[in-house]
């Protein structure tokens, strides 16, 4: 298996744990679910942007910097797929 797949796989492995905790967090979304899952996509997004650096196999700094704009981006869209499909609560209260 190649450098790119195993982060790929990586990279998918992620995504697939964000959506899930945003159905874990949705019911909870007032008592700290939105916190929860806030710090899990911030941290995905960090982690997602530096994989492609995490032992590069001869590919060159562009590529690198390629893969993580699209995994960083990829990493975004699920995030935010996930607070809209789980219908996570923004707003608890008003007043």
């Amino acid at each position: 298996m190649s450098q790119n797949a195993v982060r790929l796989a990586f990279a998918s492995a992620i995504g697939v744990i964000v959506f899930a905790a945003a159905f874990f967090a949705a019911p909870r979304s007032c008592d700290g679910g939105l916190t929860f899952y806030f710090w899990l996509g911030v941290a995905s997004l960090v982690f997602l942007s530096a994989l492609p650096f995490i032992k590069p196999a001869g590919n060159t700094v562009g590529m690198r910097l390629g893969w993580s704009l699209g995994f960083t981006t990829f990493g975004a869209a699920v995030w935010i797929a996930g607070l809209v499909l789980a219908n996570v609560r923004i707003m608890c209260r008003l007043f």
